[in-house]
């Protein structure tokens, strides 16, 4: 007598190698999509480094920075047209008299890129400290 699979053993069968391939495959979707968004950080990360470097060389040409209010305006970013970048330059404050702080006479500069991907509002931020126009450089 011959031995053979049942009808029932090979659909189980096939059953389980459609499962594990269904995963396999959404695995590699979730890693794809995750590329996709470190990507665009990084490029974002970028953009803002370039819009930093734009400061820090106009404060090294007018020996310091103006304290500003927060400024938002439009940007192009990868194809996001609705992407928007915002920029905020406070002064940075002593706490009291006692305490001075280094940072006395400088100011925080916050740059952040915010853009909408996939249905979910992405952003990223970049801070940092340079003089204002009263300390010397």
């Amino acid at each position: 007598m011959k031995r053979s699979f049942t009808l029932v053993e090979l659909m189980i069968a096939v059953s389980v190698l459609a499962i594990g391939i269904v995963l396999v495959l959404r695995s590699f979707l979730s890693a794809a999509t995750a590329l996709d968004i470190s990507q665009d950080n990084i490029e974002a990360a970028q953009f803002l480094q370039a819009k930093m470097s734009e400061l820090q060389e106009k404060a090294k040409n007018d020996a310091g920075i103006e304290t500003a209010e927060l400024t938002e305006e439009s940007a192009e970013f990868l194809g996001h047209k609705g992407a928007v970048f915002s920029k905020g330059i406070t002064a940075v404050k002593e706490t009291n008299e006692e305490e001075k702080t280094e940072l006395t006479g400088f100011d925080e500069v916050d740059l952040k890129l915010s853009w909408k991907q996939s249905n979910r509002e992405r952003d990223v931020t970049l801070c940092t400290y340079m003089p204002d126009r009263q300390k010397k450089i």
